[in-house]
């Protein structure tokens, strides 16, 4: 009856202090950081897809080939839809590319 009762009290320390552990990390800054970074990395892989649809659409209208394809993509500064090979966003003025 004793080994039940310190089995039984021994897991139960033993998830008090795994919840500890985990509550500790997820509240870290450096938690914070990680998925901040994981945001960035989905909104990017988003813009590339939506940025590839784009061209494929100039082709399938008949703008012209892949070459002759103008392309747009997001300014970062203001969300304004920008040519892809300007260095300036025309609205904010952003640098884009040197």
């Amino acid at each position: 009856m004793g080994f039940i009762v310190w089995l039984i009290l021994t897991s139960l320390s033993l998830f008090i202090f795994y919840s500890l552990i985990k509550s500790a990390i997820n509240n870290s800054k450096q938690t914070e950081t990680l998925n901040n970074i994981k945001d960035i990395l989905i909104d990017i892989r988003e813009n590339q897809k939506n940025r590839v649809v784009v061209e494929e659409s100039a082709i399938e209208m008949g703008v012209g080939n892949e070459e002759e394809a103008i392309t747009v993509e997001e300014c970062p500064g203001c969300q304004q839809t920008v040519a892809s090979n300007a260095t300036n966003c025309p609205t904010c003025g952003l640098r884009l590319r040197d």
